[in-house]
């Protein structure tokens, strides 16, 4: 069965209307022309007009799929910087979009999967549990040394939380590190 043929000025209302309902970038887009059987030239042609009115913008595009990447399926930097890549978005648009994210909602979010997830594990040991963890962590596309700072920071209250002496003396700026708590919540745990 043969595909059917469409003019130019079809081609280029098909695509305007793709690129209104949603954000799309260019690879996106070449790849829905190509399906719709328009050549190379004409997948130029089109593409560059939708830059210039706007319908495409990768910056635009690389700050929304960063949100929502982010905020509903909860992958770290590296994830969602690999996506992007994959759909050949501009290195530096890519940047900047990963910059918008909030450092600190970004350590949070890795506490919260790392403490999810370690409810549902099953692990002989502190070693298999935190190998585990981190696995995990890697999976969902955050930072190796953000990851070993959570799990340090997750082991470093449980035992400060778990110890039985009446008084531990800790260097106050070692656990503030680790802990991620302000100076002034320190003695709560000290």
């Amino acid at each position: 069965m043969q595909k059917k043929q469409y003019t130019i000025q079809e081609l280029k209302q098909k695509a305007s209307a793709y690129c209104a309902r949603s954000e799309h970038c260019i690879s996106e887009v070449y790849t829905k022309l190509r399906q719709w059987n328009c050549n190379n030239d004409d997948c130029q042609l089109i593409i560059d007009e939708l830059v210039e009115n706007d319908f495409i913008n990768e910056k635009r595009y690389a700050e929304t799929y960063v949100k929502e990447k982010f905020k509903f399926n909860r992958w770290g930097n590296r994830k969602i910087a690999q996506a992007l890549a994959q759909k050949r978005v501009d290195k530096k648009a890519v940047q900047q979009a990963l910059e918008l994210i909030d450092k600190e909602e970004y350590q949070n979010t890795l506490k919260q999967l790392i403490d999810k997830k370690e409810k549902s594990i099953k692990y002989s040991n502190e070693y298999e549990k935190k190998t585990k963890l981190f696995r995990f962590a890697q999976s969902r596309g955050f930072e190796n040394n953000l990851i070993e700072n959570v799990l340090n920071m997750n082991w470093f209250k449980l035992l400060l939380l778990n110890w039985k002496c009446d008084k531990i003396y800790v260097d106050k700026a070692l656990f503030v590190e680790f802990s991620g708590l302000n100076s002034k919540n320190v003695t709560q745990y000290a």
